[in-house]
């Protein structure tokens, strides 16, 4: 009787055993052609889809609520409307508070000279040391270039940077002035 009930032990747990190689290798075979993808996204610079891969394989992230006290200080509140009006009610506590400072100590302040320098457009060399300065492997901007490209192009990618940075800055100048 022992010997029928320790060979069923024994094929349960080499049966358990195979289940766990095999779920092992599945896993890993799944690790490995999901790092393969997420890969392939990365080499093809394709950031959506190499971002969506990354959110697909750790999951779905967990937001936690934050209680937020009342104004008297005891009662909390977890719910999102309640949070959401007792931030209102705080911020406009205080941007809305009447100061309590005499207005013409602003008056006593010195008045600096204006600096006229500041004013005008980037140089060619302003605008190549800032790009030479920026860091690599970092998420492209909302033009999808790379700093990279920008960063070890030759000189005719920072004259093609310049340019258009002088038209925004010419666009930006006109706005302000019409205000």
């Amino acid at each position: 009787m022992r010997t029928q009930q320790s060979c069923k032990t024994h094929h349960l747990s080499a049966l358990s055993n195979r289940v766990q190689k095999e779920l092992r290798q599945m896993e890993n075979t799944w690790w490995l052609s999901k790092a393969k993808e997420i890969q392939s996204h990365a080499d093809c610079n394709v950031s959506p889809k190499f971002y969506d891969a990354i959110k697909a394989t750790y999951g779905p992230t967990h937001h936690s609520v934050h209680p937020v006290r009342y104004k008297d200080g005891n009662t909390l509140t977890k719910d999102q409307q309640g949070i959401l009006a007792r931030w209102a009610e705080h911020l406009s506590d205080l941007l809305n508070h009447i100061s309590s400072t005499d207005p013409t100590f602003v008056d006593l302040l010195p008045q600096l000279p204006t600096v006229s320098d500041l004013d005008q457009l980037p140089s060619f060399h302003e605008v190549h040391k800032a790009v030479k300065g920026l860091k690599n492997n970092k998420a492209d901007g909302p033009d999808g270039i790379s700093a990279e490209i920008l960063k070890y192009g030759d000189d005719f990618t920072s004259t093609t940077s310049t340019t258009p940075l002088h038209l925004c800055c010419l666009d930006l100048r006109q706005v302000i002035s019409t205000v």
